[in-house]
């Protein structure tokens, strides 16, 4: 399962498998809210850090949600993904690839658009963390190697 929650909109994200034995003893507690549902295993949850949105990944589908409508305002055909994250700004999606595309993907969330990709794992793209000043971008990856990036031109 995967988790993420933001505190300025008080919003939890839960990915779950679902079970063959009824609801977990957590939806049993969770008041009435809207359910995303969709085709495949949710691989990835990130809110925006504003909370305006949030982004799931399924394969190689990243659809962002609009948090106050709950409706889907994109769908990204991405790299077959491991991991998603905003930029502290949330003007940026990243995805990190999975083999065999173990690259990062930089989309821009107004636009919906692709602004660049990042190579240089050679194994699934596991993390990623920016600096306080969002100037440099750390990915983690499985292959046991942390990349730094300079993101002043993206």
């Amino acid at each position: 399962s995967f988790f993420r929650l933001t505190v300025p909109e008080s919003l939890l994200a839960i990915g779950m498998v679902k079970q063959p034995y009824g609801t977990s003893r957590l939806q049993q507690h969770l008041p009435p809210t809207p359910i995303l549902e969709g085709s495949a295993v949710v691989r990835g949850i990130a809110f925006s850090p504003d909370g305006k949105h949030l982004a799931t990944g399924m394969s190689e589908t990243v659809t962002l949600w609009d948090t106050k409508t709950w409706h889907p305002i994109a769908t990204l055909d991405t790299v077959n993904f491991e991991s998603l994250a905003f930029s502290p700004d949330g003007s940026r999606l990243l995805i990190g690839g999975t083999w065999p595309e173990q690259r990062i993907q930089i989309w821009d969330v107004e636009t919906r658009e692709l602004i660049v990709e990042l190579s240089g794992h050679k194994s699934d793209v596991e993390s990623f963390a920016f600096s306080p000043d969002s100037r440099l971008l750390a990915s983690g990856g499985f292959d046991g190697v942390i990349y730094l990036w300079d993101m002043t031109h993206y």
